[in-house]
């Protein structure tokens, strides 16, 4: 059989009733490891797979492993990227409440640094964070006019921390070529902020439980692999002309995008979550179809933004048989390629497919 379902929201709650379903109350109840989510963007789905499935007591397994841009100290990263192309307020906010970025060269008590992002939120700076000086009369006003525990001595020591650590944050304006603001995000992480520190010490500090420990081993990876990149995109790229945050916050994304780390040596048992690529030749009693009704899978035949259809078949005539068919393919191609994948998807169902 196959049922629809909507999957707009970050998890899907009648899929998860499914799942509850197919494993503890139909009448032959099947194993988890019998069926598989796929969606052709899985890190969109590994965050609520991992915070709501365990509530359900329901095992998983990725395949591929986790995505690195779920882990929570690569988003801490991007944050960094994301304050200095955008001054971004929430941005900012987020660090200040984060645990792994270093604040105690800067303000002394972790639950200090939340206070402040609070107190900036409540005081109505804008979105976008223009200048430290506009922070700074919106704080003082704030103060002010609330009348808060902040004495008149106070308010401009925690006024002048929160513009320290503005910043400090928020690196070099202009970060020139793309190579001097990888080195400038490098500095930020490893002296301002001390982020492989502190993921040393969050790890020892630990209660020892084995889903602290999954969690610390987790990021610790990922911030690795992350690092990795970085360091590769530093070596490798030409210094070429000048760029902005903006486009290295792309350039860095696009980079991270795929990369996968095993928190733990996989054992395969759970539900299985998987991109139409990895299903071939796998069968499953249930397959749930997490991108269909989004337009991501099957992708919609468009012709390439950079060369039409037409223009790309004058380049494959110009370099000759040795190119791949599947090198600069048409749309016709693409469309192809994709009723090919789906179809790959749906063969691996025995029982239902959910999409």
């Amino acid at each position: 059989g196959v049922k629809e379902c909507d999957w707009s929201s970050d998890v899907c709650s009648s899929d998860l009733r499914r799942i509850v379903w197919e494993t503890r109350k139909r009448e032959n109840p099947i194993r988890p490891e019998e069926i598989c989510i796929v969606a052709r963007d899985i890190g969109r789905y590994a965050d609520p797979i991992r915070s709501v499935f365990p509530r359900f007591g329901i095992p998983f397994y990725f395949r591929r492993g986790l995505p690195v841009l779920s882990a929570p100290v690569v988003k801490v990263l991007l944050r960094f990227i994301e304050f200095s192309a955008k001054g971004s307020r929430d941005a900012f906010c987020s660090l200040l409440e984060s645990p792994w970025p270093d604040w105690e060269n800067i303000i002394d008590d972790p639950a200090a640094a939340g206070k402040l992002a609070d107190d900036i939120r409540r005081s109505g700076v804008e979105p976008e964070i223009r200048s430290g000086d506009d922070m700074k009369s919106r704080l003082l006003a704030y103060y002010e006019r609330r009348q808060l525990p902040v004495t008149s001595h106070q308010s401009p020591v925690t006024i002048a921390l929160a513009e320290e650590a503005l910043r400090r944050v928020k690196g070099v304006a202009a970060p020139g070529n793309f190579r001097e603001g990888i080195a400038d995000l490098l500095r930020r992480l490893d002296k301002e902020f001390r982020l492989p520190s502190r993921l040393r010490r969050l790890a020892d500090d630990s209660s020892g439980s084995a889903d602290e420990r999954w969690g610390y081993l987790f990021n610790a990876r990922a911030y690795a692999a992350a690092r990795r990149t970085l360091e590769l995109l530093h070596d490798q790229l030409p210094r070429g002309r000048e760029c902005s945050w903006g486009w290295i916050y792309n350039i860095v994304v696009r980079a991270l995008e795929g990369l996968n780390v095993f928190p733990l040596p996989p054992d395969e048992s759970g539900v299985w979550i998987l991109s139409p690529h990895d299903i071939g030749g796998l069968r499953f009693k249930v397959v749930i179809i997490a991108d269909l009704t989004s337009g991501s899978f099957p992708r919609l035949p468009l012709e390439s933004p950079i060369f039409s259809d037409r223009e790309l078949d004058k380049i494959r005539e110009r370099m000759g048989p040795r190119l791949p068919s599947s090198a600069l393919a048409t749309s016709t191609v693409r469309s192809s390629q994709e009723n090919l994948l789906f179809l790959t998807t749906l063969a691996a169902s025995t029982e239902r497919i959910v999409i």
